[in-house]
């Protein structure tokens, strides 16, 4: 009984924690290069494109039936912005992964109106 309820414990605890992947996301800075996130990141399990802009999908199991998704947002070539969510492991993190909405795509600009009275 002690083992299971450990076995449990732990369990719990590492669904919880941080993984390689979404650790590393941390570092990708606004600007960087597709060949900088690669780099940091690895080759991404899926690349979808459209006009001037890219996603880099990539996927893990984060923990007990659980997988992190992070698709890493690019205009023109350079970082714009990055998204995660996670999902229920379905026969491994590849079948979970969803097509891109390209409505989550980061804004390319930001227009700044300033009056002055």
């Amino acid at each position: 009984m002690n083992k299971i309820l450990t076995l449990m414990i732990g369990l719990a605890l590492l669904s919880g924690c941080s993984t390689y992947l979404t650790k590393k996301s941390y570092e990708i800075d606004q600007g960087m290069t597709k060949a900088d996130v690669i780099k940091l990141m690895g080759i991404p399990d899926r690349r979808s494109w459209r006009d001037k802009g890219e996603a880099l999908q990539y996927s893990e199991i984060s923990g007990f039936g659980q997988c992190s998704y992070i698709v890493v947002w690019l205009y023109d070539g350079l970082v714009s912005g990055v998204t995660s969510r996670s999902g229920a492991s379905v026969g491994g993190c590849g079948l979970g992964a969803a097509e891109v909405d390209w409505g989550q795509m980061p804004s390319k600009k930001i227009e700044l109106k300033v009056i002055q009275e």
